[in-house]
């Protein structure tokens, strides 16, 4: 009965759910809270949600007093499913949150797995996309771990379907030197040597903790300037990006409610703080300061909102002959998805070779 609910035949489910009764007579309080558990699972799927409250009131029934009982867990995870349905995400990602724990304290992947599905289904509809790509990732790795091969190709495609992009930056563990070839990073250094600052992401920053500087034949009439956009300031002081910052004008776009202290140890240490409430305003304040043209490199969460709230101008491509997977990190994510009709287009303006990788760079129409 559980196997075909999880597989969506839900007709078959229901057959075995109408001879249940006669089946289960004088059976354990256990099995007849599943049997519950697997009504109210078959109405949410019929969106019958008062038969569902229902079912889930007749669970509790059986479960036992202890709230620390695994019965209460599994009773939380449905109520959450429940919730979710119902439009109530908040609800469902707090419930969520300790039955993940349970399941995983227990060593139960696969219910682990299948809780952190739910989880990001209901963190995507709170538009805490960073989050539920984390558990996705977290059930992923739980899956490939135990060699669940159903539930890690479900992940994957998750994974794919909402945070994938066109391409890849790093393979899956994170490590980029190098992708492209020697001429495509000595365009890279050229293009960096015309805009005033040179951006990346908080997350990119701590991982690979880059330079940002024209390295190469080029000589920049004024060198660019850094600009890290990090909401949380999360940037350790040990990173050369904030050491060298009295040297190279570098700047950390972050959000209003960021922790005071880490935006004055920033300060102390030569980064000019830019506390803005939005992406937008931040690049507002950054053209405020002189800042009149803005390179941003990575990573690819980051690309993906400056393209997605319109606030990117001209994007470079340079695409390598390298397959690193659908585990490698996506060059861009959290872009809405359209359909064809609407999808933005945008115009080529360059297109050549740069030894055997190539360069598009497209403008927005």
């Amino acid at each position: 009965m559980q196997s075909c609910v999880a597989a969506g035949h839900i007709d078959a489910a229901r057959a075995q759910l109408a001879t249940a009764d006669e089946t289960l007579k004088g059976a354990p309080a256990r099995l007849l809270l599943l049997r519950e558990l697997e009504n109210a699972r078959c109405a949410l799927a019929a969106r019958d949600f008062p038969s569902a409250s229902a079912a889930l009131d007749r669970a509790a029934l059986h479960a036992p007093q202890s709230l620390d009982a695994f019965e209460r867990v599994e009773i939380a995870e449905a109520q959450a499913e429940f919730s979710l349905a119902r439009g109530d995400a908040a609800n469902a990602t707090a419930l969520l949150t300790s039955v993940i724990a349970r399941y995983a304290n227990d060593d139960l992947a696969a219910r682990e797995v299948r809780a952190r599905l739910v989880q990001a289904r209901a963190l995507e509809a709170l538009g805490r996309s960073d989050e539920a790509e984390r558990t996705l990732g977290a059930a992923l790795r739980r899956a490939l771990a135990r060699s669940l091969t159903g539930y890690a190709d479900e992940v994957r495609s998750r994974l794919m379907a909402n945070y994938g992009g066109p391409g890849r930056i790093a393979d899956f563990e994170g490590r980029s030197r190098w992708i492209s070839g020697s001429e495509a990073r000595g365009y890279v250094h050229w293009l960096r040597a015309g805009f005033d600052a040179i951006g990346v992401g908080g997350r990119t920053a701590r991982a690979d903790d880059p330079s940002l500087t024209v390295r190469g034949a080029v000589t920049p009439r004024v060198p660019p300037g850094r600009a890290i956009f990090d909401a949380a300031a999360d940037l350790p002081g040990s990173l050369g990006l904030v050491r060298s910052a009295s040297e190279v004008p570098t700047f950390v776009v972050a959000s209003r409610q960021a922790p005071a202290a880490r935006l004055t140890a920033l300060e102390r240490a030569g980064v000019r703080v830019v506390a803005a409430p939005s992406l937008g305003e931040g690049l507002a304040a950054l053209r405020a300061a002189g800042i009149s043209s803005l390179l941003v490199e990575g990573g690819g969460r980051l690309a993906g909102t400056l393209i997605g709230k319109g606030l990117c101008d001209r994007f470079y491509w340079i695409q390598s002959p390298v397959w690193l997977g659908d585990r490698g990190v996506p060059a861009m994510a959290g872009l809405p998805s359209e359909p064809i009709a609407r999808a933005e287009r945008w115009r080529t303006v360059e297109r050549r070779a740069l030894g055997q990788d190539t360069l598009l760079v497209v403008d927005r129409r």
